[in-house]
């Protein structure tokens, strides 16, 4: 993922910078044919005076549908270049996603609903993803095809259709690929200069014992830079952007 992400970023850049470089041509070339323009309008002007030959008259004039002509062909060149943007960038994208390598009884809070149904409990089986539905439209995929993963191929077994509400900045990434965690050595990604986070799930059936589990870690969690979300703040921060989306829509 990692590769992707750069290669998504180098690929903005250079396209930003032709799309620049283009419409720096374009002012140039404009600024040249207005003035081929004035200058044709004064040898006409000239010429009925007598003042300039008929030969550098047609000469300027000349000129000036040049850069009539070549200002079109940069505008539009211009043109297709910004349309391609967007799809260019599309398909880079597409190859950018958030691989989630799962270990047994994940989650233990909310349910894991899949299209087909009963699929979720299927894939520490190994050798098949689960994928957001969004990623089989953008790759014209469906259920029952192959989708590589670095060095390994899986069976797509089933799309998500519901998950346990999720709040950071992961969901941003890319769509989200669900694999067994035995499957994720086979996969060749984990390698130097690849971005990973590793996350424990823990199931404390009492809150004030969940509460007091975190108040006695807190130094340790902080000295090796470990973050930590409880269910309780995950509910509350659902409630808010429900408000949230309440008070917009009220707006609307």
């Amino acid at each position: 993922m990692r590769q992707a992400q750069i290669e998504l970023l180098n690929l903005k850049t250079t396209l930003r910078s032709q799309v620049l470089t283009q419409q720096g041509v374009v002012a140039t070339t404009r600024t040249q044919n207005v003035s081929a323009a004035q200058e044709a309008m004064a040898a006409d002007s000239l010429a009925k005076r007598n003042l300039l030959s008929v030969f550098e008259v047609r000469t300027r004039k000349a000129l000036a549908e040049e850069f009539t002509t070549r200002l079109r062909v940069e505008q539009e060149r211009l043109t297709l270049l910004e349309q391609a943007i967007d799809s260019q960038i599309a398909t880079q994208a597409s190859q950018v996603v958030q691989l989630r390598a799962i270990e047994p009884g994940y989650p233990f809070y909310g349910d894991i609903e899949t299209e087909p149904r009963g699929v979720w409990p299927k894939l520490q089986s190994g050798g098949q993803v689960i994928v957001d539905p969004g990623l089989l439209t953008h790759l014209d995929l469906a259920v029952g095809d192959t989708l590589l993963l670095g060095d390994a191929a899986f069976v797509i077994a089933a799309s998500l259709r519901k998950s346990p509400a999720d709040f950071s900045f992961r969901n941003a990434i890319g769509p989200r690929v669900y694999i067994a965690a035995r499957d994720l050595p086979k996969t060749g990604l984990l390698r130097f200069g690849s971005l990973a986070q590793y996350q424990a799930y823990l199931r404390i059936p009492q809150e004030k014992a969940a509460q007091t589990f975190i108040d006695r870690r807190h130094d340790f969690f902080r000295r090796n830079l470990i973050g930590f979300t409880t269910a309780r703040e995950q509910s509350d921060m659902l409630a808010k952007a429900l408000g949230n989306m309440s008070r917009f829509l009220g707006l609307v």
